[in-house]
């Protein structure tokens, strides 16, 4: 069990209701917050952009709602950011674009839309990317194929990803095309990947 420092929230798993306490707002220091598996509603409150420490954002599995705030992308410490199994809807905002130091993003289970953002593929760092059942449609962007730091691409569910993409990663370990549209013959590099154990 992870011990939670002083600058960290972690408050998994509960029974907690209502939303993010606007009271956090007055310590910026804070490193950590997770909150997943709750039943935590309502939109995203912008002064989360006040944690400018903040590395890892973990609130997957509640009720929150509403569109992801254009101000979230001033959280540029951010490593993780986990988002999935909440009732998003809209586009992903283009400040995420300067997430530049994320390892992980997971927007599954969510009603977003639009296409895959482009700028996904800028986040060299990034190693794993859920996207199951998260509203957003196909193609994948060729930057996000080419990504070198991938260890696991997950995404099902949706259209418009009628190739199988040309992953660039070295090692990926776990690669997810699920009801995605795909048609043709599996590449060959496929089989030279070597770190590859779920396909």
């Amino acid at each position: 069990m992870r011990v939670c420092s002083p600058l960290c929230r972690n408050l998994v798993r509960n029974y907690l209701s209502g939303t993010i306490p606007v009271e956090w707002a007055s310590m910026p220091y804070i490193t950590s917050i997770t909150l997943s598996a709750n039943n935590l509603s309502g939109p995203l409150p912008t002064w989360l952009q006040n944690f400018k420490n903040l590395k890892i954002l973990g609130i997957e599995g509640n009720q929150f709602s509403g569109t992801i705030p254009d101000e979230l992308g001033n959280l540029t410490n951010l490593t993780k950011l986990h988002l999935a199994s909440n009732k998003f809807i809209g586009r992903l905002p283009v400040t995420l674009a300067r997430l530049v130091n994320l390892e992980e993003f997971w927007i599954s289970d969510n009603n977003f839309n639009g296409t895959i953002p482009g700028y996904i593929g800028t986040w060299s760092r990034l190693q794993k990317l859920f996207l199951h059942a998260s509203g957003l449609k196909g193609p994948l962007p060729e930057a996000v194929a080419r990504l070198e730091n991938l260890v696991d691409l997950r995404i099902s569910d949706t259209t418009g990803i009628n190739f199988f993409p040309n992953i660039s990663s070295k090692v990926i370990a776990t690669l997810i095309l699920r009801n995605v549209g795909l048609s043709g013959s599996v590449p060959s590099y496929i089989w030279n990947m070597s770190k590859l154990n779920r396909l």
